[in-house]
């Protein structure tokens, strides 16, 4: 093959690219139309949000969420509260507060500014490792049961300790946020499980 035939196909390949990336372009153009169009007439409309990764279809509609946008989305939460650094707890926490509903905001950030005081005077980090997960989309809650350890330094305190913490979602119209995060009971959302929070969440030495 000589490299005529070499650069005309680049160029074909790099065409082709073009090509797909410009009818994306004009579907997502084409589906914000549409959407501007329904929501106009009083139509439900579903739309695709994106978390920080995406491994399954997921969607939040008026003022619910797929089961998989939101156990993302907790797992998201919970990873930037419970695995946790002295020297990154800061940035995770920036991070989080830009997920915050704004009438939890005050408590989240309460609980933003705790959690980096203590892995900070005790120079500890968290780990939550996450085994059952469990959704409740009448309140928009999801429950993450797992194990939580505790390092100060390079050492081990304790050892897996049983760990159960829930995220509440705001989802008003279409529009999604953090309102609540906090360690509760082993079985959450049971009859029998209490209302409020046992303690305060995150992890301490």
């Amino acid at each position: 093959m000589n490299n005529n035939q070499k650069k005309k196909e680049k160029r074909a390949r790099r065409l082709d690219i073009s090509t797909e990336r410009l009818a994306l372009l004009g579907s997502v153009i084409a589906n914000v139309l549409i959407g501007g169009f329904l929501i106009t007439k009083g139509v439900t409309v579903r739309e695709t949000f994106l978390p920080p990764e995406i491994n399954r279809a997921m969607w939040v509609e008026n003022n619910t969420a797929s089961d998989s946008y939101l156990e993302e989305m907790s797992a998201f939460v919970a990873q930037l509260i419970l695995n946790a650094t002295p020297t990154g707890v800061e940035y995770q926490g920036k991070l989080l507060r830009k997920y915050a509903c704004a009438d939890g905001y005050g408590a989240l950030d309460s609980l933003i500014r705790q959690n980096a005081d203590r892995l900070k005077k005790d120079n500890a980090s968290t780990m939550f490792s996450t085994r059952i997960v469990k959704i409740d989309r009448k309140t928009n809650s999801v429950a993450l049961m797992g194990t939580e350890s505790v390092f100060v330094g390079d050492r081990r305190i304790g050892g897996d300790n049983p760990k159960t913490y829930i995220t509440v979602f705001d989802i008003n119209g279409g529009k999604f946020c953090v309102k609540e995060f906090h360690e509760t009971a082993q079985d959450p959302f049971s009859p029998a499980a209490p209302s409020q929070p046992d303690k305060p969440a995150g992890g301490g030495t």
